[in-house]
């Protein structure tokens, strides 16, 4: 079993792959805190950091440890060789991500993921079950879909060679100025869902990747000096948020099926086939083949 060790805090720092993921609210880190206080620093569970002192599991509680005014926290260093796996375990366990959230952290670890699990396979048998080798593990490790995977993946993609300033307005007609793609949405997509609070649900991933495909091909066309259609640029990705609203108001009616007695429920279904029956030929195919995506899943 790895020791335990007291470790300083001014001498430890977040590991990079844990910077880009959600923070807990003020209130839920006052809970925290609250907690840590009442059973001390010797009662604290473990942060986990590398041999060079970078946080890769606790950063909550290595945050409350400071501004509780604590000087040192208990530590256990893990092996360079098992960071990603101990993060992506930690993300497996965290289900107050949405599915697209989750997707959204782990996509840009992918490369390191796979250098690392090359490196444990090279080493010898591990000591963690956890799956890395392919991204259709690591998704389906994580409770998600490879398409949800390779959706964030793409997102990112987008980010990382778009670096243009824009002005651009949300769903809830939020306008904000000379802001980038990433600016714009990576904080829509990571929003911490409260159903008490307006403006809280997260953009899902499928939206947000229709909205910039929309916006930069009205540029293109404005740039060609050719016409849009007579649509705004500015608001087409609040259509798009629309659209993803109303799919999630359907999903979040899911809640009720199970307490629905059977003639309830067949009379949910009948209202199906007039929806269906209006959507277009491509949309109905990608319905057609997520259903079939998901039933195979649901089936292993």
């Amino acid at each position: 079993m790895t020791k335990i060790e007291i470790k300083n805090l001014d001498d430890l720092e977040i590991h990079p792959a844990l910077k880009s993921q959600p923070r807990l609210s003020d209130d839920e880190l006052l809970s925290w805190r609250k907690g840590m206080k009442r059973r001390g620093e010797a009662a604290t569970p473990p942060i986990y950091i590398t041999a060079d002192h970078q946080i890769v599991d606790g950063r909550h509680r290595f945050w409350c440890a400071k501004k509780l005014g604590w000087k040192t926290i208990p530590a256990q260093v893990v092996a360079d060789s098992e960071v990603y796996s101990i993060i992506f375990e930690t993300l497996a366990n965290r289900r107050h991500y949405t599915k697209g959230q989750l997707a959204y952290i782990v996509a840009p670890m992918l490369e390191e993921v796979f250098a690392e699990a090359k490196k444990r396979m090279l080493a010898g048998p591990s000591q963690t079950n956890f799956p890395t080798e392919t991204p259709e593990s690591i998704a389906a490790s994580l409770g998600i879909s490879y398409r949800v995977l390779a959706q964030a993946q793409e997102i990112h993609d987008y980010f990382e060679s778009d670096k243009a300033k824009r002005t651009l307005t949300d769903r809830d007609e939020v306008t904000e100025k000379n802001v980038t793609l990433k600016e714009f949405f990576e904080p829509r997509i990571l929003l911490v869902e409260d159903p008490e609070a307006p403006r809280t649900r997260a953009y899902g991933l499928g939206a947000v990747l229709a909205g910039i495909k929309q916006i930069l091909t009205l540029e293109q066309r404005q740039g060609a000096g050719r016409p849009h259609g007579g649509g705004r640029p500015e608001r087409v990705e609040k259509q798009l948020q629309l659209f993803d609203t109303a799919l999630h108001a359907f999903e979040n009616k899911f809640v009720y099926w199970q307490k629905w007695e059977p003639e309830a429920r067949q009379a949910a279904i009948a209202t199906l086939p007039p929806v269906i029956e209006k959507m277009p030929d491509d949309l109905l195919a990608e319905f057609s083949k997520a259903i079939k995506t998901e039933l195979k899943r649901r089936d292993k």
